[in-house]
């Protein structure tokens, strides 16, 4: 069994209740579970770029600093990447899941 010290563990209620706080209660669109499905996501991804951007003072540097830097998914390739796969069910997918993740992306760079 592994034992792990309850303020290491990364929560959505350690995000809420630290100096983020203020970012959650003033959007509660884009952080509550009554608007979106995925808040909890949303909520950590801003706690963990604050902690990141503390550098070596966080609680969680070495963590965030062996995290990859490289993603390699489907809905970030280009379209003739995606067409070369020769599968117009996944090329569909991927247009649309790229469309998602770039509106997302718009309204979450819009809370900076």
């Amino acid at each position: 069994m592994v034992k792990i010290p309850r303020d290491l563990l990364l929560t959505t209620k350690k995000a809420y209740f630290s100096e983020a706080k203020h970012i959650f209660q003033e959007n509660p669109k884009f952080f509550s579970p009554y608007h979106t499905g995925s808040w909890e996501d949303r909520m950590l991804l801003v706690y963990l770029l604050i902690e990141h951007k503390k550098g070596e003072k966080s609680l969680y540097y070495h963590l965030l600093e062996n995290l990859p830097r490289d993603l390699d998914y489907v809905v970030f390739w280009d379209d003739e990447k995606i067409k070369s796969l020769d599968d117009p069910v996944l090329f569909k997918l991927a247009k649309h899941h790229r469309k998602e993740y770039n509106e997302e992306e718009a309204e979450f760079l819009a809370l900076a």
